[in-house]
């Protein structure tokens, strides 16, 4: 038969934890990787979307009213809110 020390089980504890703490390290910088990706993805569409309107006002003839690109601190905010805009705009016309 198998005869484990006190020892050998405080050993085994160790590996285990060990082991936890890692998957959980591991799950949530994956976790933030993903976020990072979603919010870098948002702001490169709402900066091709400035972009293009930016453009249009070129076509437009309207250059007049074109400043210069906002920065890209509040565009989260910003989007959030014309999504919300945009759902009560939908939701009125139904």
């Amino acid at each position: 038969m198998f005869r484990f020390s006190i020892r050998d089980l405080l050993w085994l504890m160790v590996v285990v934890a060990i082991c936890c703490t890692w998957f959980i390290h591991t799950k949530r910088l994956s976790s933030r990787i993903a976020a990072r990706e979603r919010e870098a993805k948002l702001n490169w569409f709402l900066y091709e979307g400035q972009m293009r309107e930016v453009e249009m006002a070129k076509l437009a003839g309207r250059q007049a009213e074109v400043v210069g690109m906002p920065d890209m601190e509040g565009t989260r905010e910003q989007a959030r809110l014309d999504a919300e805009a945009q759902k009560t705009v939908s939701n009125g016309s139904n």
